[in-house]
């Protein structure tokens, strides 16, 4: 019966081994799971945070562009109306030109 009870001890004593060798990799696997979740979150945070900033350049750069697209709209009305107005005046020359012309012919 010694020798029972000496085999059951020893058999205890290596099952708490081995439960405790089980914790301590399920602790390490835990600890290198929350090691990794953070450089995880670490990363994920930096891509975010330069993400926002893409974003508020490129809403910066659509108003430029919405400013300079009203410009340019603006001066090509301007340059439309210069030309109907030399268009005019090329017009009111010619015909200034042919009442001087037939008054030169009629003197």
């Amino acid at each position: 019966e010694r020798l029972q009870n000496e085999l059951s001890a020893e058999r205890e004593f290596k099952n708490k081994a081995k439960a405790r060798a089980e914790v301590a990799s399920q602790d390490k696997y835990l600890g290198q799971m929350r090691e990794l979740e953070k450089k995880f979150n670490a990363s994920l945070k930096m891509k975010e945070d330069e993400l926002e900033e893409v974003i508020k350049r490129n809403e910066g750069m659509t108003l430029k562009m919405d400013s300079m697209k009203r410009e340019v709209e603006g001066l090509a009305k301007i340059v439309d109306e210069r030309d109907d107005e030399i268009c005019r005046l090329k017009k009111g020359h010619g015909t200034t030109i042919m009442q001087v012309e037939g008054k030169v012919k009629i003197s």
